[in-house]
């Protein structure tokens, strides 16, 4: 979740990390990019390969996140939906501020 926002919040961190790592300059420490843990990485995986599957701008379907837990998915079922809800809300939230709503 850490990872997502500092993303959604700096979407030219990347950019800004790799100038002052350029000039040998120390990265402040507001800029720093969250480490994303392996576990985190999967849920990650999932969220990015079910996301396709919103329909008009809205939230993705729990239908959607079954399927992919019956194939691809790990542990749970009712922790990858909820996971990847919470994903998915931070996303629908972002868009919205970006677009004045």
């Amino acid at each position: 979740m850490a990872c997502l926002r500092w993303h959604i919040n700096n979407p030219d961190g990347g950019r800004l990390i790799a100038a002052y790592r350029h000039h040998g300059v120390e990265i402040p420490k507001g800029l720093e990019q969250p480490e994303l843990k392996d576990v985190e990485y999967y849920y990650w995986l999932a969220f990015c390969d079910v996301s396709g599957d919103r329909q008009d701008g809205g939230t993705i379907p729990w239908t959607a996140i079954r399927r992919y837990w019956e194939v691809d998915g790990f542990g749970d079922f009712p922790s990858l939906k909820k996971i990847i809800g919470v994903l998915d809300s931070v996303v629908i939230e972002s868009r919205k501020r970006k677009e004045g709503g």
